[in-house]
């Protein structure tokens, strides 16, 4: 019996190297195997590499974040005995520390809460998070305080015609 088998097997194996191929067996495409893969990886390469570079020399001047940990300036309450206006008037003495302004000025000024603090050599990208939202040198924290610069180790503000420093360090 296993001459007769043998035989037809010989026989469907001649049947079939005469046929065309079929899709049943696996067949190879004559070629360098994975070389597609090579090139869509070596482009790949070469676009990350130029992205890269583009955001390396396109990036502008250095940002030297600073974060704060929450800093409350809590000054007690009372009766105001100058009101604030909107009209500021500095005086271009240069700033003096907050401890140093009179008493019944420092209980005008609002509590300022600081949460973050990013100075800069370029003056636009200065930034200083109080009262959770974020000022710009310029701006007008509340009514009669105006943000006058960002320094590297705090801020100079200008209340009435004051115009005073709050280091965060030391806080």
């Amino acid at each position: 019996m296993s001459y007769l088998l043998d035989a037809l097997n010989k026989a469907e194996q001649a049947k079939r190297n005469q046929k065309l191929p079929t899709l049943d067996p696996v067949q190879r495409i004559p070629g360098t195997p994975g070389t597609r893969k090579w090139i869509l990886l070596s482009v790949l390469v070469l676009v990350l590499i130029n992205a890269g570079g583009l955001w390396y020399f396109n990036w502008p001047d250095k940002i030297e974040p600073v974060m704060v940990a929450e800093t409350v300036l809590d000054i007690p309450e009372s009766n105001p005995v100058v009101k604030a206006s909107e009209n500021v008037f500095v005086e271009d003495t240069g700033p003096v520390h907050i401890s140093e302004l009179p008493l019944d000025i420092q209980r005008q000024i609002p509590n300022l809460t600081f949460s973050s603090h990013i100075h800069s050599s370029t003056p636009s990208l200065r930034m200083v998070g109080i009262n959770k939202r974020n000022y710009h040198e310029g701006d007008t924290i509340a009514q009669g305080l105006t943000l006058v610069s960002i320094t590297e180790d705090g801020v100079i503000l200008a209340f009435l015609h004051y115009k005073f420093s709050v280091p965060l360090s030391g806080y």
